[in-house]
This record gives C-alpha cells, structure tokens and sequence, in this order.
C-alpha cells in the first residue's frame, strides 16, 4: 500500500476517534436508557475512540510522520 493511502487511513482513523469521543459525552448524556446501559456506551465509546487513536499514531509512525 503506499504512503498517501496508509496517511490517508491515518487521517480518517483520528476523525473518528474525535467522533467516538463526542459521541462518548452525547449520547449517555442525551439518552433516556438506564445508568448501566449509559454506563456501558460510555465505556464501549471510549474504547473505541482510543483503539482508533492509537491505531492512527501507530500509522503515522510507520511513515515517520510521528
């Protein structure tokens, strides 16, 4: 794969983690479900913002951007 596609990827992968850690402030916030289940899409939305974020440094790495 080259480097545009791979920074490109990178790019995307913080988008969405910018995007998971929003939705991991709105959506228990604004939803109308029970504190655990609030509590576990607070959790889950988290875990995937970091995973993403890291995935996305660990890329940049690779092309020594980072």
């Amino acid at each position: 794969m080259n480097q545009f596609w791979l920074a490109s990827i990178a790019d995307w992968l913080l988008n969405l983690s910018a995007g998971w850690f929003a939705a991991a402030i709105v959506v228990p916030t604004l939803s109308e479900r029970s504190v655990r289940i609030n509590w576990w899409l607070l959790t889950v939305n988290l875990l995937l913002a970091i995973l993403s974020l890291l995935f996305a440094i660990h890329i940049r790495e690779i092309l020594g951007v980072l």
